[in-house]
């Protein structure tokens, strides 16, 4: 029987005790290609993760100010999305 709330948790990360943990192995997770929304604070994220450090490829940028957007996604090279629908409309987001 369980006795804390701390040992009922599953264990997640390099570090899980159990080796059938999600996120147990880092190097086998494939990518999830996800847009940022915003190119004010999404640009601090967006530079992150494009990183590599973890399993997330920013596939592209949306921003009600359109400069804002196409300097970020010209520096990371994704794409720019013109509205929230077009982003929305992309299947591999």
């Amino acid at each position: 029987m369980k006795t804390s709330l701390q040992e009922s948790r599953p264990q997640f990360g390099p570090n899980a005790s159990d080796s059938g943990a999600p996120f147990a192995d880092p190097a086998a997770l494939q990518p999830v290609s996800i847009a940022i929304l915003g190119a004010n604070f999404g640009a601090k994220l967006a530079r992150q993760l494009a990183g590599g450090v973890c399993p997330v490829k920013v596939a592209g940028i949306c921003d009600l100010d359109t400069a804002k957007a196409t300097a970020l996604a010209n520096e990371l090279g994704v794409r720019v999305y013109a509205s929230l629908d077009d982003l929305l409309a992309d299947q591999a987001v």
